[in-house]
């Protein structure tokens, strides 16, 4: 995996057990020994800290900012229970433990594509009923609150089928390995996506070249249970109980993740408001971070984050 420090100069990786004993590779950036709030970042599925990058480099004078690998890939530790644990509940009582091992009582959080699933279930698990409790905030950004392959791939027909295709890739052994590990280092890729549509033509080359190639070791299987986890996982029923400020970030051109999935997320949250990145996809924060730092500075400077006004400048 790529270093992450070469691209977030002051980061510090950390080993946190998670509660059922599964090793997490926590990173922390923290420029003011713990006197600022915590944001916790969320990762999408297969990515690292990497992806967040540019967003950690401008608001880190305004947070102490921490993020995990998703059990089971990079540098976390296979999962104590096995496949059965790498279901999405898992992943939200991760995001708690994390919180809890750097003593964040109260925290905002910001979760991407798979992140956004996870955070509405770290919400569930937590009783955020009220703005009273552990969440400060919620920013859900080109995600969905459950059902991955009908709602973010926009395909409810074909939707049935993708969980047995992925279990049918995981048993051809080393394959899909070998096949992953010369994509992201092709130099054909990143072109292939912009013409695709799938990505902006302004992204951050070195970054996103960075996290591309963090797929290269990447634990297939595991990876395809928890893409598997994320087509069971529905947490819709979960929005009418969260009541902390969220902002919903959406890239117009996400193809992953279509724009009525991100107005229906924003549309069942109380107090939820959306923001809409005209010319963003999936990968919007690597693509256009300027405008992207924009939103959310503007949501927290709402929410009371002192110092965003200087991260800003």
């Amino acid at each position: 995996m790529p270093d992450p420090h070469v691209f977030i100069p002051g980061l510090v990786s950390r080993r946190v057990a998670a509660r059922d004993g599964t090793p997490l590779a926590v990173q922390v950036v923290d420029d003011h020994g713990g006197t600022r709030p915590t944001l916790l970042l969320v990762n999408g599925l297969g990515a690292t800290v990497v992806t967040y990058a540019h967003l950690i480099r401008h608001c880190r004078s305004a947070f102490r900012i921490v993020c995990f690998d998703t059990r089971g890939l990079h540098g976390s530790g296979r999962p104590v229970g096995g496949p059965a644990s790498l279901e999405v509940p898992f992943h939200a009582d991760d995001v708690i433990d994390v919180a809890d091992s750097v003593g964040a009582e109260r925290f905002h959080a910001l979760g991407w594509s798979m992140g956004v699933q996870v955070l509405i279930e770290t919400a569930r698990r937590l009783g955020n009923a009220s703005a009273q409790g552990r969440l400060l905030s919620l920013t859900l950004y080109n995600g969905t609150a459950g059902h991955v392959f009908a709602e973010v791939l926009g395909q409810r027909a074909l939707a049935p089928m993708f969980d047995p295709l992925l279990a049918s890739l995981g048993r051809v052994d080393g394959v899909v390995e070998r096949a992953l590990a010369a994509l992201v280092v092709s130099p054909l890729l990143r072109p292939a996506l912009v013409r695709a549509g799938l990505l902006h033509e302004a992204v951050d080359r070195d970054v996103f070249g960075a996290a591309a190639r963090g797929f290269r070791n990447l634990d297939v299987a595991i990876f395809l249970h928890i893409l598997r986890g994320l087509g069971r996982h529905n947490a819709w029923d979960a929005l009418a109980e969260i009541r902390v400020p969220t902002m919903v970030v959406a890239g117009r051109r996400d193809l992953l993740t279509p724009l009525s999935t991100m107005n229906r997320l924003a549309a069942g949250l109380p107090n939820g408001r959306i923001s809409v990145i005209d010319a963003g996809t999936h990968y919007a924060a690597m693509e256009l971070p300027v405008e992207f730092q924009r939103v959310v500075d503007g949501f927290w400077r709402d929410v009371g984050v002192k110092d965003i006004e200087r991260a800003a400048a």
